[in-house]
């Protein structure tokens, strides 16, 4: 095959995509091979299931990224040197309108990972762990294999990821704060695409500046383990749902 392909941008973006989508096109397809049609069913229902109490809403726009970045605001009225700002423009969206923030969400949830992905991270890989390990078990190895899936872009230039080991944590801890949501909503892939979506949107949508910025951050991840410890303690319970597979 001709390296032209690679270069052009049409069959570039048709690869990026295809590439980016084979974690939830691997789980439907493990999904029908281990359960039939019936099961696939299923599966793609639970991106559906959607009446829960608000208060799931509004837990899941406080994601690990909106946590940091609310911490930031916060240290800011409270007298900090800093600012937390929208970015005027992404990709080519300009996000200086609550309307282009909107596209460019809408868009991130399409072809930026979370519906490229849930299906397979929290739709056929959480509830099979969840069968035999603990809810907080389960969550840390979809956050490591979540991890390892995205090491391949931590070998191309340009792509905005840096130290592996700090984005292994922070994705095992997105991935321990998803699976609480999901198991509170019966296993809703609704929310773990909807709070994927969020904290790719606020990772790339704020900002800050500032030189207290240092003192800040160290704040705002006090604040960010505090949250987590609940959301563990809470999972430790022994009233804990565990969804088990469809």
């Amino acid at each position: 095959m001709s390296k032209a392909i690679y270069r052009n941008s049409a069959y570039n973006t048709f690869l990026h995509v295809l590439g980016a989508s084979m974690p939830s096109i691997i789980g439907i397809a493990f999904t029908g091979y281990f359960g039939g049609v019936k099961k696939i069913k299923q599966l793609l229902k639970k991106i559906i299931n959607w009446k829960f109490n608000v208060i799931f809403y509004l837990l899941s726009l406080v994601t690990l990224n909106a946590q940091l970045f609310l911490s930031y605001f916060i240290c800011s009225i409270i007298g900090f040197n800093i600012k937390v700002f929208v970015n005027s423009s992404f990709q080519g969206f300009k996000t200086d309108s609550v309307l282009g923030i909107f596209a460019l969400f809408i868009v991130i949830v399409l072809f930026g990972g979370p519906l490229q992905e849930e299906f397979g991270w929290r739709g056929f890989l959480l509830p099979r762990l969840q069968k035999k390990f603990h809810p907080i078990y389960s969550a840390v190895i979809v956050g490591v294999v979540w991890s390892l899936w995205h090491l391949p872009m931590f070998f191309i230039s340009g792509t905005g990821y840096n130290n592996f080991l700090v984005y292994m944590l922070v994705t095992t801890i997105l991935s321990i704060e998803i699976t609480w949501i999901y198991n509170k909503t019966n296993g809703s892939l609704l929310f773990p695409i909807f709070i994927h979506g969020i904290d790719n949107t606020c990772g790339v949508l704020l900002n800050v500046s500032g030189n207290q910025i240092n003192k800040a951050s160290t704040i705002s991840h006090i604040i960010v383990i505090i949250i987590m410890v609940i959301i563990v303690i809470d999972m430790c319970k022994k009233t804990s749902k565990r969804v088990i597979e469809i």
